[in-house]
């Protein structure tokens, strides 16, 4: 979703089916059945590190859905592709947006990944043991701070973009004046809905870090 979404290279989306909302709430009710689950050799179920997973997806799948609804216009008919707005693939196929999509896209993967081997160590590891020291790598949060730094670097190239906040026509040939196609409102939606991303990912980070 995420890489459709930010990827310039995408000019227009599928239609919005919802399907992953559903994945998301399966995935929370799962977590009870596990955690029912006999494990007399196992580890307990770390029911809080994967609770703090789904609420990540949550808050992730509602900010994305965000910057669609906002960005991303409606099909001409039924069941088309719907296409991005101009000044939103103007927006994302800047240096700046790129690099910081690019960095996003990596800490999801590192999440995932990160997620999926906490889930399947079975193992009841001693806490003098030393396989159990600390990963340094989800011990430091540099790359939150960098992905911030990078956000607030789009920024302040994207005010001054003119072909991103140049006035786009009114389709709809209104009078009425809305700020639905308002390239300013649109872009900081973007933006807040990006610097939420980040926080959800530090989240499950940290959550992760102290499993």
């Amino acid at each position: 979703m995420a890489e459709e979404l930010l990827n310039a290279e995408t000019h227009a989306l599928a239609p919005r089916k919802g399907a992953l909302r559903g994945l998301i709430a399966k995935a929370g009710v799962m977590s009870g059945q596990a955690d029912l689950e006999p494990r007399y050799w196992r580890g307990a179920w770390p029911e809080k590190t994967y609770a703090a997973g789904v609420h990540a997806l949550t808050c992730l799948r509602f900010n994305l859905a965000t910057i669609d609804y906002a960005l991303v216009d409606s099909a001409d008919t039924a069941g088309d592709d719907r296409p991005k707005t101009a000044h939103f693939l103007a927006a994302s196929n800047m240096k700046e947006f790129n690099e910081l999509r690019e960095m996003l896209e990596e800490q999801m993967h590192f999440i995932e990944t990160e997620m999926n081997k906490r889930l399947l160590k079975e193992t009841i590891v001693d806490v003098f043991d030393g396989d159990n020291a600390p990963d340094e790598a989800l011990q430091s949060s540099e790359k939150e701070a960098l992905m911030r730094k990078k956000l607030d670097e789009w920024a302040v190239a994207v005010s001054k973009n003119q072909e991103v906040m140049k006035e786009e026509e009114d389709s709809k040939n209104s009078k009425f004046k809305s700020l639905e196609n308002d390239a300013v409102a649109d872009m900081c939606i973007l933006y807040g809905c990006l610097s939420n991303i980040i926080s959800e990912l530090e989240a499950v980070h940290e959550a992760l870090a102290g499993s």
